[in-house]
């Protein structure tokens, strides 16, 4: 997603209420993924639109240098990022910003805000937003399906969430690429691919490969596809969506 969001829900798509339990019984775990039925909350890596969105950040004012963290240098330090643009994915909906991605572990107090669509607000100048903060809105599900409502299957949304609060630290419990089958002998794949590969085996996590099949012979073929990299295994398990 990109460095920037503000919150835009509109009435139809909010719930009344809904607790921790209701919104974490639909996340599921990494390490035993499943391609058929996963829902993770990521944060997309696309390191060439830094200089774009650093223009941005100092043309609206009150830039915070301190909020510059390199996470493929440093992912650690995700922490001590106050405001982290998320979306939240399943095998229905897996667009990201980026073609990597962090899968993050989220306590509930570190949610911001919430919108079905890409939103924009500065995250760079993030007091403002975090004084306005609360607690998710909707059901991963129900975010997803609002989603795909209004914009497509092509679509994103935006999840905005803290860093540390209270003494809640966000987490990285899994790495994801996005990679593209075009039919060849080879599969591309984002550049920053073996960095975040050696990222994953640092924290001892699970990557998660999204295979984009953007090529094929069967025009009545599932064009999507889902791969789990498994160091135990001498090759990714392959699943169609």
């Amino acid at each position: 997603m990109p460095e920037r969001i503000h919150q835009n829900l509109e009435p139809s798509d909010v719930e009344k209420e809904i607790t921790p339990e209701d919104f974490y019984s639909e996340l599921t775990d990494p390490t035993k993924h499943n391609p058929e039925k996963f829902c993770y909350v990521v944060h997309g890596i696309m390191p060439e639109s830094y200089l774009d969105r650093l223009s941005l950040a100092i043309e609206m004012g009150g830039y915070d240098p301190s909020q510059e963290i390199n996470l493929l240098a440093e992912p650690e330090r995700i922490v001590d990022k106050k405001l982290i643009s998320t979306s939240i994915i399943n095998q229905n909906l897996h667009r990201t910003w980026g073609g990597s991605f962090f899968i993050l572990d989220v306590p509930w107090d570190n949610f911001v805000s919430m919108s079905p669509r890409d939103s924009a607000t500065i995250i760079t100048n993030p007091d403002f937003i975090l004084e306005n903060a609360r607690h998710p809105s909707m059901t991963p599900t129900r975010l997803i399906d609002a989603t795909r409502s209004k914009d497509g299957d092509s679509a994103y949304n935006e999840v905005v969430v803290t860093g540390s609060k209270n003494q809640q630290q966000v987490r990285i419990t899994g790495i994801g690429l996005q990679l593209t089958d075009t039919g060849e002998e080879s599969i591309v794949q984002p550049e920053d691919a073996d960095k975040m590969r050696g990222i994953a085996k640092k924290l001892g996590v699970p990557t998660i490969e999204i295979i984009n099949k953007v090529r094929i012979e069967d025009s009545d073929a599932k064009i999507d596809y889902v791969y789990l990299q498994d160091e135990s295994a001498d090759r990714p398990v392959r699943s169609v969506l």
